[in-house]
């Protein structure tokens, strides 16, 4: 036994508390290390001394004190703290007498009477303004319609006019874009047709059926605009007495529309303008200036950079190199068909992050390293293998 472990057992011992083995190692420590045995002697001659000393008890009166003694003590203890100080010292502030109630209670009246008079005459008489002046809205009226002017022409004019116009005669009347103005309403006055015989005048156009019916136009806001207005012919009837003439011999004639602004014209035509299509840098610039045409498919020669290149065509373009490579295995162009494969199963394989395209795309590139005699066509597609194998990894 070590003497570190004696100094551990050492008090069980001493208290009885160890078992028959631990025993027999302490006693058997003891009888071979004296510095053990100097100390269990030590603390034996301590405890002997020990329960040699006599305490004397204290006399009776000493405990019928204790009590006091103590109760004084713990209440000295406690009003030497600050909390019980803070605590005094409020309970001092807020307990008045009742005389210094009545004294404090006298001088806030006071106090609080000389405010509200004070305010009250400063106050008298004056009227509090608006800092902003008032504004009244008002809606102006809507601006009315020109009316329409009615020139009288006699019945017998009207029948020249009919018989002067010849067939030759006949003009198209260019159509005039109406600009119809913001907010504002339009009304027309219904046009009255008189009955003729059938002998005497012929049944008119379609044409002028529409435009001899009566129009009339609601009462509503019609957005800024520009209405085009459908081109309509002329035959040798439009100036009969049943189109455009009243009883009595008068003719009706509309005013002509007013003419667009040059400014809203190009405002209209500006917006009537198709949108510009924009294509993919890296398709625009394979369509334009390199492609191949393999099996009558024009497929753009792929490049390292081409990465917003869809899925479909680069799966269109791998399995169109693919024919072509499995039919014509010595020709030319074979070697760049290998390095186009390659390059879009790259592609393909950055765009969708598949592992088993990845797989797919070098199990493929290692068949044709192995199969491909060109040198340089070899290197480029263990390049290509070795990103898609570090693309696999991560």
């Amino acid at each position: 036994m070590r003497c570190e472990d004696f100094d551990e057992l050492i008090h069980l011992f001493w208290d009885g508390r160890i078992n028959e083995r631990e025993r027999e190692e302490l006693e058997g420590h003891l009888s071979t290390c004296k510095r053990c045995k100097e100390k269990l002697a030590l603390l034996e001659s301590i405890e002997k001394g020990a329960k040699g000393i006599k305490i004397k008890e204290p006399s009776q009166e000493y405990w019928d004190a204790f009590s006091s003694r103590v109760r004084e003590r713990i209440i000295a203890q406690k009003e030497a703290s600050f909390s019980f100080k803070l605590k005094k010292a409020l309970e001092n502030i807020f307990t008045f007498s009742p005389l210094r109630v009545k004294i404090a209670a006298g001088v806030m009246s006071i106090v609080f009477v000389f405010i509200v008079g004070k305010l009250y005459f400063d106050y008298r008489g004056k009227e509090i303004l608006p800092t902003t002046p008032r504004v009244e809205r008002r809606e102006k009226p809507a601006p009315h319609a020109p009316e329409l002017k009615r020139e009288t022409v006699p019945l017998e004019e009207g029948a020249k006019k009919k018989k002067a116009i010849t067939p030759t005669d006949k003009s198209e009347i260019p159509a005039v874009p109406q600009v119809i103005p913001e907010e504002k309403t339009i009304s027309v006055a219904p046009i009255e047709e008189k009955e003729e015989k059938k002998d005497e005048i012929g049944p008119p156009p379609e044409e002028l059926k529409k435009s001899a019916a009566p129009q009339i136009v609601s009462e509503e806001k019609i957005t800024p605009g520009i209405v085009e207005p459908k081109e309509e012919f002329l035959s040798t009837e439009a100036y009969s007495t049943g189109a455009g003439v009243e009883e009595k011999g008068k003719v009706l004639e509309q005013a002509a529309p007013p003419e667009p602004k040059a400014k809203e014209m190009d405002a209209v035509r500006a917006a009537r303008k198709p949108p510009a299509v924009v294509f993919d840098r890296a398709i625009q610039a394979a369509s334009e200036k390199e492609y191949y045409v393999i099996n009558d498919k024009k497929l753009p020669k792929l490049k390292e950079e081409y990465i917003h290149l869809q899925e479909d065509i680069l799966r269109e373009t791998i399995k169109s190199w693919m024919v072509y490579i499995q039919e014509n295995p010595k020709d030319s162009l074979a070697n760049e068909g290998y390095l186009q494969v390659a390059i879009a199963y790259y592609l393909l394989s950055k765009l969708t992050q598949d592992e088993s395209d990845i797989a797919q795309s070098i199990e493929v590139l290692e068949k044709y390293e192995k199969q491909v005699p060109d040198p340089k066509t070899k290197e480029e597609l263990n390049k290509k293998l070795k990103q898609l194998r570090a693309l696999k990894e991560k």
